[in-house]
């Protein structure tokens, strides 16, 4: 067995140019500069480019990023989400990985302190889990309800049992109490950094999509259903994703009025 702390990571970056929420989402620009090369620009802080690959189905988003890394791989496949975007285009890696850390292309607010502590845990990990990730608390009732947030449960050893987008673990109280109940640190989120391991990812695409994968539009569950445990780490604050309109208008309210209003 490898020496636990040598554990080679790769990032993948998908980037899918027509999002169903929000469309040409990757090239979206804020200040003048597209939203794939901001979340590009803070990974690279901590990884370093050759070990970064962007992963898209236009070629626009990776000409986009030409002039920043010679890792970007065109796959064209109809695929149901970016993991599975991502277990195609990793045929095209010649490097050799033990984990891929996936990260959404629509973090540009990527706390980088994050993204290292992740990698960290990885490294220093005992167990070569299945996949790994991180989660906070939801101190926000408005984060709570949202459909563009997903949730978690957890087991004792912080190995991730479920996702949903609905409110999580189930409360027999009226919505106006939600406010009271928060405050107790009952209720967990999940913000797109999933590391896995390259053999699994590798099968990914050839898992037949699951029925709670669909049912709750969320890609990781397949994992779980499919019986790979997924370990996250709880981090104190997780920035959030760019996922729809709501969030462009929420987080960035001036490039949304100039651009969406």
């Amino acid at each position: 067995m490898c020496n636990q702390n040598k554990k080679k990571i790769g990032v993948l970056i998908p980037a899918r140019y027509n999002s169903k929420r929000l469309p040409r989402k990757p090239l979206l620009k804020i200040n003048g500069e597209a939203l794939v090369i901001k979340t590009f620009k803070k990974i690279s802080q901590v990884v370093d480019v050759d070990d970064i690959y962007v992963v898209s189905d236009n070629k626009k988003v990776l000409n986009e990023l030409k002039n920043l890394s010679k890792n970007l791989i065109y796959e064209k496949k109809n695929c149901l989400n970016g993991t599975e975007r991502c277990s195609y285009a990793i045929k095209k890696i010649k490097k050799e990985y033990e984990y891929f850390l996936i990260t959404s292309c629509d973090m540009p607010f990527l706390n980088i302190d994050v993204l290292q502590y992740l990698i960290r845990k990885i490294k220093d990990s005992k167990n070569y889990y299945d996949s790994f990730t991180v989660h906070t608390l939801i101190r926000n009732v408005n984060i709570l309800k949202s459909r563009s947030v997903a949730k978690v449960v957890l087991n004792l050893s912080n190995e991730i049992l479920y996702f949903s987008r609905s409110p999580i673990q189930f409360l027999n109280i009226k919505k106006t109490r939600f406010e009271k109940i928060i405050k107790k640190n009952m209720f967990y989120s999940h913000h797109g950094l999933v590391a896995i391991k390259k053999n699994i990812l590798d099968k990914y695409k050839n898992l037949k999509n699951s029925p709670l994968q669909l049912l709750e539009d969320n890609e990781w569950l397949k994992l779980i259903e499919y019986g790979y445990k997924i370990k996250s780490f709880f981090y104190k604050k997780i920035s959030p994703e760019i996922n729809t309109k709501s969030d462009l208008k929420k987080y960035l309210p001036i490039f949304f009025k100039k651009n969406y209003s």
